[in-house]
């Protein structure tokens, strides 16, 4: 990613950017939203205009159609290595997460994500052990597949069946 890599080129296009947004009829002014010194300006819009992205037309600078190419070019260049490395990021902005326990609004989590299941609970390791939980069922309900379609059990099966579990030994 040149932009990114070398100083000359980043400078001539944020020049270009603040040339094509703004109106400009002296080097301070650009200097001044860029960042640079005057005379690095100076220099720079030197060479721009020797390369013809530059030139200067009833006092003001404007950027040629060379210099709108150039930049934009460059512009895109950036936008493509960014969208790429983002996607590289898997950064994930917002998202259903599954809950061991039930969650309210303002409760500080633990939050696990693995093969792209993102579980909640109140601890790490209590998301973690749902993380498991969800693995261990899924692997299930691919095993019970492998004979026929299984049978989803009703809420109050499953709620009547939880109760029957956690009487056992009582």
């Amino acid at each position: 990613m040149d932009l990114l890599r070398e100083k000359a080129l980043s400078t001539r296009v944020l020049i270009l950017l603040e040339i094509a947004t703004g109106r400009h009829s002296r080097l301070a002014s650009i200097a001044e939203q860029i960042g640079i010194t005057k005379q690095a300006v100076s220099d720079y819009i030197k060479k721009m205009r020797d390369d013809d992205l530059v030139r200067v037309v009833d006092g003001e600078y404007r950027a040629t159609v060379q210099g709108i190419q150039f930049m934009h070019r460059h512009l895109l260049d950036l936008k493509q290595f960014l969208d790429d490395t983002l996607a590289k990021l898997n950064i994930v902005e917002s998202d259903t997460a599954l809950a061991g326990n039930a969650i309210a609004r303002g409760d500080t989590l633990g939050l696990f994500m693995e093969d792209g299941v993102l579980t909640a609970d109140e601890s790490l390791e209590d998301a973690y052990t749902v993380a498991l939980m969800v693995e261990y069922c899924a692997r299930i309900h691919h095993q019970a597949r492998a004979i026929g379609e299984p049978e989803i059990l009703p809420d109050e099966e499953i709620d009547r069946l939880s109760r029957k579990i956690d009487d056992y030994g009582q």
